[in-house]
């Protein structure tokens, strides 16, 4: 626990950290209430009786990929942030989330209260593709590059465990009583609150240069996103291969996400608080327990080597799941649970501060912006492709559908692969991240 302390910090980085961890706890509530996932869990179960169960399934389906696909709108948040006051942008994008997760709570449990639900969430998510691009830029300006993992993983410590809190709180509250629905969402409405006054007393270390470097090196992203994300993947080569893996690699991530809700209901009898547990509090929970080991590899090489490495344990977790729905057994799909932690725990980091590696320091928010985009176009088509291949191997043999994490295997075992292939090509000086500035 000392370690958290912000005098176990980098002096620079204590006073933004000491401010950043507790504005995090409050607003990981907000989010953690709307997480496609729990959200997923609580659609499946609560609307169950008022919506026919294929049309169900859909919704469900947009629902665990809500948070992967607003990430398309991270090039307009650039955009807006483009030689802005960046903290002021993350409070109002905090106040978007806020008034989205309360109409969450005045839905009722009809069709209609379904579609706000809906609503609500793909709201928050695409609120949070802009606080994601947009912190991105805060961090590396208040944190120190010798330190940025190790402090980005202490957030990540935290969050995963306000939002592992959250999802269990929501399983317990759904479970003794569904007319618990608005006080669940309302509550997280009132913390995400606190949250947003406390960013509002944070401060950027050199944000007025930050802002004439943005404003010098061009003119604001609000021209088409296409077309700036393709140019600095045209320039920058090696960012270009590490993009294409990471889409094919996190590809096989989001095929699993609306499957195994459904698996979990359908064919494994989870209601709230199992299917909560085995689909976010477990995995959740075991990020602060491997974030030390992933934030010491990360903070030592370069990014592509550190996703050759931690690829991996994604690629193990989505097997382990491929065996437990295929021969139906529970034990195994709760370790493939674990083993989902330990990769969120890596990619936790990865995915926060990992495209610094290769952008210059005007354009972080330009680089964070592809990478961000490029997830939101995974979130479109992996969660389609994951619900089409489950009903087709249900529709060739009940029971089946199992067989759509075997090819969320292979999509993960081809991206581990590649990303092995671009660090081998790394040199020496890369490796050890000098290139980073």
């Amino acid at each position: 626990m000392a370690s958290f302390h912000p005098r176990s910090m980098p002096r620079m980085a204590r006073k933004h950290y000491a401010r950043e961890m507790t504005a995090c706890g409050f607003q990981s509530i907000l989010f953690g209430a709307v997480d496609g996932m729990i959200a997923g869990i609580v659609a499946k179960n609560a609307f169950g009786d008022v919506v026919p169960a294929h049309r169900l399934d859909l919704v469900v389906t947009l629902l665990t990929a809500v948070g992967a696909f607003a990430n398309v709108t991270s090039f307009f948040w650039a955009a807006v942030g483009h030689g802005r006051n960046k903290i002021r942008l993350l409070v109002t994008l905090q106040a978007l989330a806020i008034i989205a997760v309360a109409q969450v709570a005045l839905a009722p449990r009809t069709a209609f209260g379904l579609g706000m639900l809906v609503v609500g969430v793909l709201i928050a998510g695409t609120a949070w593709s802009g606080i994601v691009t947009t912190r991105a830029a805060i961090w590396r300006a208040n944190f120190p590059v010798e330190a940025r993992a190790r402090l980005t993983g202490k957030i990540a410590t935290v969050q995963s465990m306000v939002v592992a809190g959250t999802g269990l709180g929501i399983g317990a509250a759904m479970k003794a009583d569904a007319g618990n629905f608005p006080y669940v969402f309302g509550g997280a409405a009132f913390f995400g609150l606190i949250a947003a006054l406390l960013y509002r007393r944070m401060r950027m270390r050199g944000a007025p240069r930050l802002a004439r470097l943005e404003r010098d090196s061009g003119r604001s992203l609000a021209i088409a996103s296409p077309l700036t994300a393709w140019r600095i993947l045209r320039d920058d080569r090696p960012y270009r291969g590490f993009m294409g893996a990471m889409f094919l690699f996190g590809t096989g991530n989001v095929v699993t996400n609306a499957p195994l809700v459904i698996l979990l209901k359908d064919q494994f009898g989870y209601a709230y608080l199992k299917g909560i547990l085995v689909t976010t509090v477990i995995p959740v929970l075991l990020i602060p327990i491997v974030v030390p080991i992933w934030s010491r590899l990360l903070d030592r090489v370069h990014v592509i080597t550190f996703r050759a490495i931690h690829a991996w344990a994604f690629t193990a977790a989505s097997l382990l799941m491929f065996f437990a729905a295929l021969w139906h057994l529970h034990a195994l799909m709760w370790v493939s649970s674990i083993f989902k932690g330990a990769a969120f725990a890596g990619g936790a980091l990865a995915w926060n501060i990992g495209h610094l590696d290769f952008a210059p320091e005007a354009k972080s928010t330009q680089y964070m912006g592809v990478h961000v985009t490029l997830e939101g176009l995974r979130g479109l088509v992996g969660p389609a492709l994951g619900l089409g291949l489950y009903k087709l191997f249900e529709a060739w043999h009940a029971g089946a559908g199992g067989w759509v994490f075997g090819v969320a295997f292979a999509l993960n075992a081809l991206g581990a692969l590649w990303f092995a292939a671009q660090s081998a090509r790394l040199g020496e000086m890369r490796r050890r991240r000098i290139a980073r500035a």
